[in-house]
Protein backbone atom coordinates (compact mmCIF):
# COMPACT_ATOMS: atom_id res chain seq x y z
CA UNK A 1 0.00 0.00 0.00
CA UNK A 2 1.49 3.23 -1.01
CA UNK A 3 1.49 5.95 1.93
CA UNK A 4 2.14 9.59 1.83
CA UNK A 5 4.02 11.50 4.50
CA UNK A 6 4.32 15.21 5.75
CA UNK A 7 5.96 17.28 8.02
CA UNK A 8 4.10 17.49 11.52
CA UNK A 9 4.97 21.12 11.81
CA UNK A 10 4.65 22.48 8.36
CA UNK A 11 2.50 20.28 6.15
CA UNK A 12 4.97 19.55 3.92
CA UNK A 13 5.39 16.76 1.75
CA UNK A 14 7.76 14.21 2.76
CA UNK A 15 7.77 11.67 0.02
CA UNK A 16 11.26 10.36 0.07
CA UNK A 17 14.08 9.95 2.53
CA UNK A 18 17.66 9.49 1.97
CA UNK A 19 18.75 5.86 3.08
CA UNK A 20 21.76 4.64 5.36
CA UNK A 21 23.35 4.05 1.48
CA UNK A 22 22.77 8.07 0.66
CA UNK A 23 19.87 6.81 -1.89
CA UNK A 24 16.90 9.27 -2.03
CA UNK A 25 13.58 6.22 -1.25
CA UNK A 26 10.07 6.41 -0.41
CA UNK A 27 9.19 7.61 3.57
CA UNK A 28 7.60 4.59 5.10
CA UNK A 29 5.61 4.04 7.98
CA UNK A 30 9.50 2.50 10.00
CA UNK A 31 10.78 6.22 8.77
CA UNK A 32 7.77 8.04 10.79
CA UNK A 33 8.47 5.53 13.69
CA UNK A 34 12.27 6.58 13.90
CA UNK A 35 11.30 10.44 13.94
CA UNK A 36 8.20 10.64 16.54
CA UNK A 37 6.76 14.02 15.73
CA UNK A 38 7.96 14.87 12.59
CA UNK A 39 6.21 12.96 10.13
CA UNK A 40 2.16 12.41 9.87
CA UNK A 41 0.23 10.08 7.62
CA UNK A 42 -1.75 11.55 4.68
CA UNK A 43 -5.48 12.37 5.32
CA UNK A 44 -6.39 9.67 2.59
CA UNK A 45 -3.85 7.26 4.47
CA UNK A 46 -6.31 8.09 7.90
CA UNK A 47 -9.62 7.64 5.58
CA UNK A 48 -8.28 4.41 4.42
CA UNK A 49 -7.75 2.90 8.14
CA UNK A 50 -11.68 4.02 9.37
CA UNK A 51 -14.22 1.75 9.63
CA UNK A 52 -16.65 1.19 6.83
CA UNK A 53 -20.10 1.45 8.27
CA UNK A 54 -22.13 0.63 5.51
CA UNK A 55 -20.19 -2.56 4.49
CA UNK A 56 -19.72 -3.57 8.42
CA UNK A 57 -23.23 -3.48 8.17
CA UNK A 58 -23.99 -5.69 4.98
CA UNK A 59 -21.13 -8.09 6.39
CA UNK A 60 -22.99 -8.52 9.38
CA UNK A 61 -26.83 -9.01 7.99
CA UNK A 62 -24.95 -12.01 5.75
CA UNK A 63 -23.49 -13.28 8.50
CA UNK A 64 -27.01 -13.11 10.56
CA UNK A 65 -28.78 -14.82 7.55
CA UNK A 66 -26.78 -17.23 7.16
CA UNK A 67 -26.88 -18.35 10.74
CA UNK A 68 -30.91 -18.64 10.47
CA UNK A 69 -30.88 -19.95 7.14
CA UNK A 70 -28.57 -22.96 8.17
CA UNK A 71 -28.96 -24.28 12.20
CA UNK A 72 -26.68 -25.62 13.98
CA UNK A 73 -26.22 -29.49 13.72
CA UNK A 74 -27.54 -31.37 17.16
CA UNK A 75 -23.83 -32.82 17.53
CA UNK A 76 -21.87 -29.50 16.05
CA UNK A 77 -19.12 -27.87 18.33
CA UNK A 78 -20.14 -23.71 18.55
CA UNK A 79 -16.61 -22.66 17.33
CA UNK A 80 -17.39 -25.66 14.47
CA UNK A 81 -20.72 -23.58 13.64
CA UNK A 82 -19.44 -20.05 13.65
CA UNK A 83 -16.73 -20.88 11.27
CA UNK A 84 -19.33 -22.67 9.32
CA UNK A 85 -21.57 -19.75 9.19
CA UNK A 86 -18.52 -17.29 9.02
CA UNK A 87 -17.65 -19.10 5.75
CA UNK A 88 -20.75 -19.16 3.94
CA UNK A 89 -21.43 -15.42 4.82
CA UNK A 90 -17.40 -14.67 3.21
CA UNK A 91 -18.79 -16.65 0.48
CA UNK A 92 -21.55 -14.59 -0.41
CA UNK A 93 -19.66 -11.31 -0.24
CA UNK A 94 -17.05 -12.78 -2.85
Amino acid sequence: MSQHWYCALTGAPRYTMTGKNGKERNTTLRDAKANPGTLVPSVSTINGQLSKDGLNTWLQSEAIKAATENPRGLQEEEKDYVARILELAKKKSQ
